[in-house]
């Protein structure tokens, strides 16, 4: 689970002149305060609680995609591979930040490696991750593990000059590793590919790592859920799980499924594709996916070994009418929407889900009756046990009316005059008469608290 995520100089967020802590950091976090209402569905991490959900609202260009931009650029630094030559991706404020690095810095809870002993109390880790950055080079990067009462290092690096800590200065490798990091090279990431899991402390960059490359799943309003058309042809019960959905949100269709592709000359695939994979699909020992708008398509082979090119198709049945079924492509934005969060919303409430879902403008496209049927959905079946999270941004404020969010729960961005973002939470409005239990969606349309449009 996500409990923080800091950082400073990115975007239109520049260094905060205002942080309480003195470095000029801006703090999204998902601890909870106080405040009692929806108390039953707050997980709890050891003594802690934490938030499953948080929405984050502010005007157009305010900075909200930008927040999850800075989340989704540093998960791109540590996962995705790059040309040494190719510059780091971090973007510092064009008028305020120029000449600084970037900085983030992110705490998140892992589950207690395997590798070490049970500690009473402790079958879970609070790790903190920092790193420093400017497009040519890292300039500090660390990890940590945040226990009671202290913080233990298992690396710290300034620079080319990396300090190991624990089973990781025992380590042939990470001391290897640790005197040739190239100056863009992430040494989390290097670690991890490098060391494994074989060794207590290379359990633990291992979680940590894994945190960002499969846990942290971030959803842009044009996403696709690329797996759809195999899942869906191979998967028995999540194909009856997203039919089942489909027919109670009133979106039309009765099923999805797989057909061949009539839209596309499936010859003119075939033939893009190398005929040493279209021999492994042949012999069944491959499918192929490929990325098309909408639904994507399906490469595999037919009991008698021919090649079969399929795509998404939605089925409409019009009762004593008849049927028809159409490609996913041509249905309205609003269901291919949701036909692309469906899976991610199902993943949300599996049991023993313990992912973060970052989801910008969850909204988009969607009827405000089903974004909010659809929050209070998963909402439901959060418990003190869960170990899923789920963020958006929105413009959607009748979630606001709809009871379903604590103060603690709702962000407000907002851009001043000199082109600089800031943030609060609408718990942090309490001296400005935003109590618990009050009317939210007044106070915010009223323009009380920030994150309302300026009127033109």
């Amino acid at each position: 689970m996500l409990k923080y995520f800091a950082f400073k100089n990115f975007g239109c967020f520049a260094e905060d002149e205002l942080d309480e802590t003195g470095e000029g950091f801006h703090v999204f976090t998902m601890e909870a305060t106080r405040e009692r209402i929806h108390g039953e569905r707050l997980p709890h991490v050891g003594r802690q609680r934490l938030l499953p959900v948080s929405a984050i609202y502010g005007a157009n260009a305010s900075g909200k995609s930008t927040l999850i931009d800075a989340l989704e650029v540093l998960r791109s630094i540590l996962v995705e591979t790059r040309n040494p030559k190719e510059p780091l991706p971090v973007r510092p404020h064009e008028l305020y930040g120029r000449q600084s690095p970037t900085e983030f810095e992110i705490s998140f809870v892992v589950s207690r490696p395997s590798a070490y002993d049970a500690e009473r109390g402790h079958d879970e880790w609070n790790l903190v991750y920092r790193l420093a950055a400017d497009r040519s080079c890292v300039h500090r990067e660390s990890l940590t593990r945040v226990r009671t009462r202290d913080e233990v290092y298992l690396f710290e690096r300034d620079g080319n000059r990396v300090e190991l800590f624990d089973d990781l200065a025992e380590s042939k490798k990470a001391v290897a590793l640790s005197e040739i990091i190239g100056e863009k090279e992430v040494f989390l990431s290097s670690l991890a590919r490098v060391v494994g899991d074989t060794a207590p402390a290379g359990a633990t960059i291992q979680n940590a790592f894994d945190w960002f490359a499969k846990q942290l799943i971030i959803v842009r309003p044009q996403s696709l859920y690329i797996p759809l058309p195999y899942r869906l042809s191979k998967d028995d019960v999540f194909r009856d799980a997203i039919n089942e959905h489909l027919s109670t949100a009133d979106t039309g269709i009765s099923e999805l499924r797989t057909e061949p592709t009539w839209a596309i000359d499936p010859q003119e695939i075939l033939g893009s594709l190398p005929e040493s994979a279209l021999d492994e699909v042949r012999n069944g020992n491959r499918t192929i996916l490929i990325h098309e708008p909408a639904a994507g398509l399906l490469v595999s082979a037919d009991s008698s070994g021919e090649l079969v090119v399929e795509t998404v198709v939605a089925v409409h049945n019009q009762g004593a009418e008849g049927s028809f079924s159409l490609p996913l492509s041509r249905e309205s934005d609003g269901t291919i929407r949701f036909v692309n969060l469906l899976p991610i919303l199902l993943d949300f409430v599996a049991k023993d889900s313990n992912s973060v879902f970052v989801i910008d403008e969850l909204e988009n496209s969607l009827h405000p009756n089903l974004t909010g049927s659809i929050l209070a959905g998963l909402l439901d079946s959060c418990t003190a046990d869960s170990r899923v999270q789920l963020i958006i941004t929105t413009h959607e404020v009748q979630l606001m009316a709809a009871d379903l969010l604590r103060r603690d729960e709702i962000w407000l961005v907002t851009k001043d005059k000199t082109g600089k973002s800031s943030m609060a939470r609408v718990s942090d409005y309490a001296d400005q008469g935003v109590r618990e239990g009050a009317d939210l969606l007044r106070i915010y349309t009223s323009g009380r608290i920030d994150g309302v449009p300026r009127e033109v």
